[in-house]
């Protein structure tokens, strides 16, 4: 018999994302206490100039709701890039936060 493979909480899966944003020089913004925020705002801002990202966390079975539908969307629709993170994309977000950044040339 084999044991299950231990569920990651979103607690731990944004350790590993932050982990991740800090090596690859993020800064980054999480409100602790989303009940003093917009309802369905983003887990994550995460900034390198010239780049901004906003990251919804999950867990591999977590859904969004339909305020952070709004959000990424609206998002989406203001040219910033959003992205919804679950553990299975943890090679994804590794090699995303991680990538060399590219600057614009004068």
């Amino acid at each position: 018999m084999s044991n299950p493979q231990k569920r990651m909480t979103e607690k731990e899966w944004q350790k590993r994302v932050l982990r991740y944003a800090v090596w690859g020089k993020w800064e980054w913004q999480h409100t602790f206490d989303s009940r003093f925020g917009p309802r369905g705002f983003p887990d994550l801002i995460l900034i390198r100039p010239p780049e901004l990202i906003a990251a919804e966390l999950k867990t591999d079975r977590g859904s969004l709701s339909e305020a952070q539908v709004w959000w990424l969307e609206a998002l989406h629709d203001c040219g910033i890039e959003q992205h919804v993170w679950k553990p299975r994309d943890e090679q994804l977000v590794k090699d995303r936060l991680l990538r060399t950044p590219v600057l614009e040339q004068p």
